[in-house]
């Protein structure tokens, strides 16, 4: 959504996801959201509910930052989208990863639990947050309380984590913030990044992994397709490779 905005002037972007009701609350410049940051909100389709939000950067980020009026809105929608039964799952969608492993960001972590539980206390019904930005192909396991070493909270919650760092032996990521999680198949969120669109794919360090809970990565052209029937939910991604023109693809269920 941010690179329409930036290039193409919004237009497809703003008939399917028109910002909030609320489109005066200032943002962190002190500017309307109409006219900057403000490309936000949300469609529901069937049984699942889109959520799109414009963040791009830390400056972005700190918009949706604990007692902001974006991260109520934000709030709002998914504890709505809990108290539907008619709706099964909930996807989110922006630009910046949370975490990848092919380095840097982290600067959205703190999201993280809003997402998890919109509530503070009970699972929402996020099943995935979909990126963009790094030019890779990643997709982590389904993980539950997400968050980053440097925060005390975090090893006070993962004691265990604080032994055992994600990076990858014998080699440094300086710019990639260690993070705690749970491995959870039945609540998790999994967090998938497409950045290929437009972009040069960039290099993704071969297994293992610096990141431990990371499923898949690829440095390749491809698109991703997310298929729900009822409470399944399943992805496809389909491309090449950069580095050698090959055929990449690979499936994966999401949830169900």
């Amino acid at each position: 959504g941010d690179e329409e905005l930036a290039c193409r002037g919004g237009g497809h972007y703003g008939a399917y996801f028109p910002v909030p009701p609320a489109a005066g609350v200032p943002n962190k410049a002190g500017e309307p959201q109409a006219t900057l940051g403000g490309a936000f909100g949300y469609a529901d389709y069937e049984n699942a509910r889109i959520v799109m939000l414009d963040v791009t950067s830390d400056r972005e980020a700190e918009t949706f930052a604990e007692g902001e009026p974006e991260r109520r809105w934000l709030q709002g929608v998914l504890l709505d989208a809990q108290a539907r039964p008619e709706l099964d799952h909930v996807f989110v969608v922006l630009h910046a990863p949370l975490l990848t492993a092919s380095g840097g960001h982290g600067v959205l972590a703190d999201l993280a639990p809003l997402l998890e539980r919109p509530d503070g206390a009970t699972f929402g019904k996020v099943v995935a947050v979909f990126t963009g930005a790094d030019g890779t192909f990643e997709r982590s396991a389904r993980v539950s309380d997400l968050c980053l070493r440097s925060d005390p909270a975090c090893v006070a919650r993962h004691p265990a984590c604080a032994a055992h760092p994600t990076g990858r032996a014998g080699k440094a990521f300086p710019d990639f913030p260690e993070i705690c999680y749970r491995p959870d198949p039945v609540h998790g969120i999994a967090y998938v990044a497409m950045g290929t669109g437009g972009a040069k794919p960039g290099e993704v360090p071969p297994p293992p992994y610096p990141v431990g809970w990371m499923h898949d990565a690829a440095g390749a052209y491809a698109y991703l397709q997310v298929t729900v029937r009822d409470k399944d939910v399943w992805g496809e991604v389909r491309g090449f490779r950069a580095d050698t023109s090959t055929p990449y693809a690979t499936s994966f269920r999401l949830r169900g």
